[in-house]
């Protein structure tokens, strides 16, 4: 297997460890992800301790490539799903620092990426799982829902317990469940809820680095909940989308828009059927 063919991914639950050269090239995946290949170096990343061949990548031949590896892992996820006896529902949170966002991506490193790796582990095979919403890099969560199908029975402190024991520092999941096969985290929901707090002092944070905004300038909280009160309804919310905004409309309906002070934190919380890329930072900057 050639190196250079491969894409190196890593990820904060990948630990390298240096060993001498593998024939063929050393191999470790996450998530179906190859996310190490030097045999320059000597260098092999591993996995949650586990290293070696992945079993998809020996039917793809010595001229893999990581988006051929991905383009197999997803029609086994697919096969899987033809297959699934079961619908599990869960409950996530995360402090999103670490992480480049919810959704997977070829470096690694997301929420995405992180749990399936996490269910793979109790569930023996891979699974893809499907949010209510993306959340950016940065973005915590404290009540995420996925759902995933599986045919593996597993009780469900498997699904919580377990799983989180196979989770990077950051990233819990908090419930799981059985759901009908109707129910589906993205469409099934009803709206999705975000709070945004700013700090609004001269000096800049330091405790609460990476939790709020700041901003050292003067603020006008009555212009601001005045401007709230206009957000209210079905919106065309297309100057407040990011230049690389994947969705479909940019019509949603806004249905809370409210900021309140405590001391010099301003909180502000929106709920709306959903959200564009970077809408909330957006509306925040410029209210």
């Amino acid at each position: 297997m050639r190196a250079a063919a491969l894409s190196i991914h890593t990820a904060p639950w990948v630990v390298p460890v240096s060993r001498p050269p593998i024939a063929d090239g050393g191999v470790a995946v996450s998530d179906g992800r190859i996310v190490a290949v030097d045999e320059a170096s000597a260098v092999v990343l591993v996995v949650d301790g586990r290293e070696g061949l992945h079993p998809v990548l020996a039917t793809l031949g010595p001229d893999a490539t990581a988006d051929g590896f991905d383009a197999a892992m997803q029609r086994q996820r697919e096969m899987a799903r033809s297959k699934a006896k079961f619908k599990m529902e869960q409950g996530l949170e995360y402090d999103g620092a670490a992480f480049s966002g919810w959704q997977s991506q070829p470096g690694g490193n997301t929420v995405q990426d992180a749990l399936e790796f996490a269910l793979a582990a109790i569930a023996g095979q891979p699974l893809g799982v499907i949010c209510a919403g993306r959340t950016d890099a940065g973005v915590h969560a404290t009540h995420q829902v996925v759902h995933f199908d599986t045919s593996v029975e597993r009780p469900l402190s498997a699904w919580v317990r377990g799983v989180n024991s196979h989770l990077p520092d950051g990233v819990a999941v908090r419930w799981a469940q059985p759901v009908a096969d109707a129910f589906h985290a993205r469409f099934s929901a009803r709206g999705r809820r975000y709070r945004y707090v700013l700090v609004n002092r001269p000096q800049r944070v330091g405790l609460w680095h990476g939790r709020v905004g700041w901003y050292h300038g003067p603020v006008d909280l009555a212009a601001m909940q005045d401007s709230c009160g206009r957000l209210l309804g079905e919106h065309d919310f297309s100057a407040f989308r990011a230049a690389g905004c994947q969705a479909k409309t940019p019509i949603k309906s806004m249905w809370r828009a409210e900021v309140r002070q405590c001391g010099s934190l301003f909180i502000f919380d929106f709920e709306a059927s959903a959200f564009l890329h970077h809408m909330v930072r957006n509306l925040v900057g410029s209210l």
